[in-house]
Formats: structure tokens, sequence, C-alpha cells
């Protein structure tokens, strides 16, 4: 900090109020599950664990390589942060934070879900970056040559105050997102609602109002420098979402890389968000369309795969029984019903034994009781690992047992035996060419051997282990990730997650045609499908490697689902006779003529594409239909 000292309570940080307060949640930046987001663990003044970041985040003059999820609101830098009520003043070394609310947040008697969860990711997707620029630009108009490369993304999303009754549904929802180009550093908060401000041991009353409110702000946890909005630690806090420093109801923008937080220049802006502003309808920025991950709703046969040989105790088999009802109690359980799954037992040490099959399920609560009978199967004389056998004998009750629902075998195992895997990898890949998805969890994460084979085993993406944080939220995920699956005639869309080194599926089943077709006939001939979406780079380039070269080869155009709607605006078609508009992707590669209705992609140079206006031009066409998932029942043998 070379000597500068900053106490600043909003110093040169102007705020607007307004009226019709907050940002539409269908405006902030996506978050959840489906868009790879990390569930934050419920908890009560708890913390994420340290995330190394891809890029380095300028805060303060200083660059760091990770960060921490605090549940109280902050993001820290040096250390997590368990403290629940604000300082109000400069704190000291290891409170280097950035806090879009600090304040005592408690998740402890919820579980993560879609409606309700603190969930972060780090992201260069393209939307994602968008979206950034678009506010960067909008708060600093003179940065119009930055290229920001990174956003790490952290929504709080209708999380309650500590010893509120959650049935109350007094909820703060906001998100905080970091963003940079390598040099310049940004932090964007956002606020949909805000209805409480403290928590009860921070001195608040029963509607989480009173005592030390929230603070927000920038601290660089030198009991020095900070920079705080001028509402933090006062009643009116709860008002934030009327506010801004952009003229934009709740949206608050900064430069953090530099010795001082630099606030936007106070210029005339204008009141509504700039035209640019994404649609409310967030499939016009979607990487594609999201399969179901309502599990109640799930259709599967599951079989269970458990080691019983002497590396697991008694103790470790009814720790596992736990873990497994744990994450198996959201499904609908029984044997009738579209929307049911059904689970199966298999135990293996040397030998093999069926323990409960799928016939044997009639409810949630017989299930639970065959599996918490594990730690009786125990066998502490016999080291066997029999995984071969294991899988044998779960691949042929899936067969003789065979019902509407979708496949899945879960191995579990303790050791790695030679004997025991010889020939595994053979019988794994074999029932996987079967339809047949094989998750795998290791019970001893730190037997390289073993999380190797099981990785091996596996199906691309689905190898756990017992300690890793969230497998009570990851499994269900990758469960209804599996039963949202396209025809055999089609490709499905999945995109590439590095950071988790799995793929995302989505409920796009792609096929092309190679003849010339009028556009304005193309969609009809999609039916029960429409014209590819193509509302991001990654299915682009998705279809560029998988559909392109065989259902189009030697095509450079093809005709896509983005055409003239009757409101004259332009749109792609949805699913179940619906549109949607164009959002930030793709840009047009020439602006269409008013005779212009319908449009294609075109393969100009290498694998370089542009996205160009039609009048009705007969062209091949690409279309998607939606795929079978855990809310949409299909037939498994349609082609």
């Amino acid at each position: 900090m070379q000597g500068i000292k900053l106490v600043l309570l909003l110093m040169g940080i102007g705020i607007v109020s307004q009226i019709n307060a907050n940002v539409d949640i269908q405006n902030f930046f996506p978050f959840g599950i489906v868009y790879n987001d990390t569930y934050l663990s419920p908890g009560d003044d708890t913390s994420s664990a340290q995330q190394i970041l891809s890029t380095n985040f300028n805060f303060f003059n200083y660059s760091h390589s990770s960060l921490w999820v605090n549940v109280n609101g902050a993001i820290s830098f040096l250390n997590p942060i368990s403290t629940y009520t604000p300082t109000c003043a400069p704190v000291a070394r290891n409170f280097r934070m950035i806090s879009p609310f600090w304040a005592d947040v408690d998740t402890q008697s919820e579980t993560p879900t879609p409606a309700s969860a603190i969930s972060f990711r780090q992201s260069t997707a393209a939307s994602d970056l968008q979206q950034a620029k678009r506010e960067v630009l909008y708060a600093f108009p003179d940065l119009v040559d930055i290229d920001l490369t990174w956003t790490y993304i952290v929504t709080w999303n209708n999380v309650t105050f500590y010893r509120d009754d959650p049935s109350r549904q007094i909820r703060n929802t906001f998100q905080a997102i970091l963003t940079t180009n390598g040099i310049h550093s940004f932090a964007i908060f956002y606020y949909n609602k805000i209805q409480w401000t403290t928590g009860t041991a921070s001195n608040g009353n029963a509607n989480g109002l009173g005592g030390t409110p929230a603070q927000i702000g920038f601290d660089f946890g030198d009991g020095e420098n900070r920079d705080m909005l001028n509402v933090s630690c006062t009643a009116n806090v709860l008002n934030i979402g009327s506010m801004s420093n952009v003229g934009k109801s709740g949206v608050f923008v900064f430069q953090v890389d530099a010795t001082e937080i630099i606030p936007p220049p106070n210029i005339t802006r204008p009141t509504q968000a700039p035209p640019t502003q994404v649609p409310s309808d967030p499939r016009s920025d979607a990487f594609g369309t999201e399969c179901s991950s309502d599990v109640s709703q799930a259709w599967m046969d599951v079989v269970f795969v458990i080691d019983t040989s002497n590396a697991m105790s008694s103790r470790d088999l009814l720790e596992l029984s736990g873990e497994i009802t744990t994450f198996m109690k959201p499904f609908t359980f029984g044997q009738n019903g579209n929307h049911t799954t059904r689970a199966a037992i298999i135990t293996y040490a040397t030998n093999v034994e069926t323990r409960y099959t799928l016939n044997d399920v009639t409810t949630f609560a017989a299930f639970q009781s065959a599996i918490f009978k594990l730690h009786n199967y125990a066998n502490p004389d016999d080291s066997g690992g029999n995984v071969q056998g294991g899988l044998q004998t779960a691949h042929s009750l899936l067969e003789t047992q065979k019902s509407f629902r979708k496949r899945a075998i879960i191995l579990i195992a303790a050791a790695y035996d030679d004997v025991g895997f010889q020939g595994a990898y053979q019988t794994s890949k074999s029932i996987q060419d079967d339809g047949i998805s094989i998750l795998t969890i290791s019970f001893a994460a730190a037997d390289g051997a073993l999380t190797q084979q099981l990785q091996n085993i596996s199906s691309p993406g689905y190898a756990y282990q017992s300690d890793q944080d969230g497998l009570y939220l990851t499994l269900p995920f990758a469960l209804t990730q599996i039963n949202c699956f396209c025809p055999p005639s089609t490709v499905q869309f999945k995109k590439y997650n590095a950071v988790w080194r799995n793929y995302t599926t989505y409920a796009d089943c792609l096929y092309g045609f190679n003849g010339e077709t009028l556009p304005s006939l193309a969609n009809l001939e999609c039916d029960p499908g429409v014209l590819v979406s193509v509302t991001s780079k990654d299915k682009l380039d998705f279809m560029a490697d998988y559909i392109i070269p065989h259902d189009l080869k030697g095509k450079k155009k093809y005709t896509i689902g983005l055409h003239r709607s009757d409101d004259g605006t332009w749109k792609w078609y949805g699913y179940d006779n619906t549109e949607y508009a164009l959002g930030s992707y793709p840009q047009w590669g020439q602006n269409p003529s008013p005779s212009d209705s319908y449009s294609y992609e075109f393969q100009y140079s290498g694998l370089n594409f542009k996205v160009m206006p039609n009048d009705d031009t007969p062209l091949p066409y690409v279309c998607q239909s939606r795929a079978c998932d855990a809310g949409y029942i299909c037939n498994l043998n349609q082609s």
C-alpha cells in the first residue's frame, strides 16, 4: 500500500436513490448447479474451501490467486471469515474482503436447492464476459477497449438470517461478480430483494432489523484502508436495492485494482439499462436447453454395488447407509407411475450377493430399511474385492428386471484388488455400450490406484470420492443428468467443464438434413422439434464438431432457427410452440434487410462462422428436438 492510508466512508461514491427498486432475478448473471456452480454447504458462519483462481485478481493493488466464499455475505482473500457482526470500522489483517452484504446469514437448516442457496463459480463463458463488459462500460464509458477475460460469480439466493424461522420467508437475494482483464479489476453488485439487515446474535429483532445492520464495501484488512457505502451499518441499508452508483436500481460497479477504490464518474446516464440489457427470457443467452433437475420426477433404475470386504468396517457401512439414504430421499420410489425410481443393492467381497432387487422396491422407507442392513454384511476376514463380479451381477439384474426407466450402476469401493479388478474395465465398457451409466465412489481417496481404476470404470465425468464436499447434492444432479438423453438417431449437446473435468448435458437433440429446403418450410420439417437455436459459441463449436462433418458434410451454409417474428423482432423457435428473443450471441455478419425473415450459419473460412440473414433461399438445415428428461417421459427406443 506504499504508506497510503485510506479511511473512507464512501468518500467520492455517489448513490442515486430510485423508485421501483432492485435487479430482476432474470437479469442476474446465470447461477445454479445447471451452470456448474458449486453450492456452499449448509452452515452458520461457515465458508467454502479455498478456491484457486484460473486468473489472478488484483484488489487494492495486490494480486490474488485464491479466495473464499463466506456464508455471511462476503468474499475474502487471505482467510475464511466466520465473524457474523460487521465491524463498522477498519478491520484487522486477515479480513481482506469484498462484502456485498456482510451480515449474519444462516443456511444451516436448509438443503441447497435452485430456490434457495449460496452458489459460486469462476467463468470465462462468453455470455458472462459480455454481461460483465456491459456493466463495466455503462459505469466507465471511457474504457471502450477493455477486454475482460474472467469472471467470478457468487450468488446469495433467498437466504435468511440467524435464528429466523425459515418458514416465514424473510429473505435476501443478491449477487457479487468479480471480473478482470488480468490488469484492471472490477466488482459488480446486484440486489434483487433485501428484506432483513441483522441477525439475532447481532442484536437484531425477530424480523431481522435493528441491532448492527449489514455492511457493504471493501476492506484491505490492514486496519486502515477501506471504502464502505454510507448506508452501511445503518437502518437505511435495507433500501440498498433502490439505490445505485450508475443510475440503475440495485446495481453498483467499482474499479478495485488500484490503491483506491474507484467509483464510476459522475456523469448523466439513462435511468434504465442500456439497449443491450440481457433479455428477460433466460433462454436467450443460455448455453442450451437445461435438463430437468427435479429429482422427484426422475425415472431411474439404480443398482448400488457396494464393497463389504475388510476394507469397510461395520461402522463404515453404517455411515455409508446414511449417506445413500440422504441423497436418495428426494426421489419418488415405486413400481408404478411414470415418474418413479427403483433401486437395488448388491454387495461384494470375494463373493457377490444380491441383497435387494429392483422388483422388491415398494417405497423409500422399504429401501431405507434394506440399506441400513449393510453393516450386517461386513466381512472382517475377507480381503476380496470382486468388482468385476459385482458389475456383472448388476448388469444381469438390470437386464432381467428391465423397465422403461433409464438405468445406472453406482459402484462404491474401498480397496484396490488386482484379482477383483481383472476384466472390470472390459465389463464396464460392455455395460456402457448397453446404455447403462456407471458412477463410481472411492471410499479411500488416498489410494491412488483405486481412484484411477474407478475413473477408468466410470462413465466419463462420473467418478467421485466419498469425502468430497456436497456429494449429497452432486449425485442426485448426476442422476438427473443421466435421466436426460436423446434418441439414437440424434446427437445430444454436451459442454465440457475443464474445472470439474466432466460434461454438462443439455436437453437438445441435434440432427441435420443435407437437402436444400425453403427456410419457410424447414421448421415444419423439424417437427416435433424446431430449427436449431445457436445461443452460445459452445453450441456452435459442438455442432461444428459433431453435426456439420456428418449430417451436412461438404456444406458451408445451413438454416438455423433465428427468424423475424410476427412482431418484427428477431427470435428463436422454442419447444412447445414458443419463441424467445435474440440475446447477446450471435452477432449478425450482415445487417438484415426489410425483406429478410430467416437466417443461416455461414462457414466462410476454416472453422469461422457468421450468422447471415436470408429472404427464403433454400438451404440445408439443422434441427433440435427436446430430450427425454426427468420432467419429460419418452420412448427409450424412439428413433
